[in-house]
C-alpha cells in the first residue's frame, strides 16, 4: 500500500511541473505587450550647459603598495638651461633599396634511365634489377644510389626512381 501512495504523490508532483511549464510557455501568447512611451520622459530631460571640473591634487606616494616599504621622495635636478643653437640644414639622404635580383634555379634534364629488368637471386630476398642511365649499365638494389637516381620502388614491369626531389616511374624495355 505504500507504493501506492509515493507513486500518486509522485504522479501528481510531476503533473503540478509540467503544468506549471505549459503555463509559463502558453501565457507568453496571451499576455497583453504594454510599451512604454519613453519619448515623453525624454523630451522632459533637461542638460546642463556647462559641465563644471571636480579639481583634485594628486600626492607623490611616500610607501610602495607591492613591497610595503617607505621611499623617500628623492629631489629632482634643477633644470640648467642653456642657449639653443639652430642647426644647419642638412639636405637628407635617401637610400633606395636596390632590387634583389632572385636567382634563376637551373632544373638539371632528367636522365635517360631505361630499365631492363630484374634478375631473381636465391641467396637474397631483394631483387637485383638492370638499369641504364645515360648509356651506363648498373646492377643495382631498391633504395640504391647511381648517377643521382635513386630506386624508390621495384615492380615486375617498371620502377619508381628519384632524382633531385622529381620522381618518374620507368617502365619496361621490350
Amino acid at each position: 500500500m505504500g507504493k501506492k501512495k509515493i507513486n500518486i504523490l509522485l504522479l501528481l508532483t510531476v503533473l503540478g511541473l509540467w503544468g506549471t511549464v505549459a503555463y509559463k510557455y502558453i501565457g507568453h501568447f496571451f499576455h497583453e505587450n504594454t510599451q512604454l512611451d519613453l519619448s515623453e520622459n525624454l523630451a522632459n530631460i533637461t542638460l546642463p550647459k556647462t559641465i563644471k571640473k571636480d579639481p583634485f591634487v594628486l600626492s607623490t606616494l611616500t610607501s610602495d603598495p607591492f613591497l610595503k616599504k617607505n621611499i623617500s621622495p628623492t629631489p629632482s635636478p634643477d633644470v640648467i638651461t642653456e642657449p639653443i643653437i639652430p642647426l644647419p640644414n642638412i639636405p637628407k639622404i635617401i637610400n633606395k633599396p636596390k632590387p634583389v635580383l632572385k636567382p634563376v634555379k637551373t632544373e638539371t634534364p632528367f636522365p635517360e634511365v631505361k630499365y631492363y629488368g630484374f634478375i631473381k637471386s636465391k641467396e637474397k630476398a631483394e631483387e637485383l634489377i638492370l638499369l641504364k642511365i645515360n648509356n651506363q649499365l648498373y646492377k643495382t638494389r631498391t633504395n640504391a644510389d647511381c648517377q643521382g637516381v635513386s630506386i624508390i620502388k621495384i615492380y615486375r614491369d617498371s620502377i619508381e626512381v628519384r632524382f633531385e626531389k622529381r620522381k618518374a616511374v620507368i617502365y619496361k624495355n621490350r
